[in-house]
């Protein structure tokens, strides 16, 4: 599977799956899946590539065990983008 675009060099696969509220997923920093419904959502693209820098800053480790189970849980619960921000 060839990536439908990059950001800052990392690879973004056009997958048809979530819907408005879970649209995009970042691994590490290796590459994101995102809906191709979102792939013009600068505010979601930002908030993925915040979670790119972090997991480089941090370390994979850390990351899926600190970053990656908060922010699946406060996505989870938040009522809006005010409250989970992207």
């Amino acid at each position: 599977m060839k990536p439908g675009m990059y950001i800052q060099r990392a690879p973004v696969f056009l997958v048809q799956w979530g819907n408005e509220k879970w649209s995009c997923i970042n691994v590490a920093r290796y590459r994101y899946f995102i809906n191709p419904n979102a792939r013009n959502d600068l505010d979601l693209l930002r908030h993925e590539f915040g979670h790119w820098i972090v997991a480089i800053a941090e370390g994979n480790k850390a990351f899926y065990q600190i970053d990656v189970p908060y922010s699946l849980i406060s996505a989870a619960i938040s009522k809006s983008n005010y409250e989970h921000p992207r």
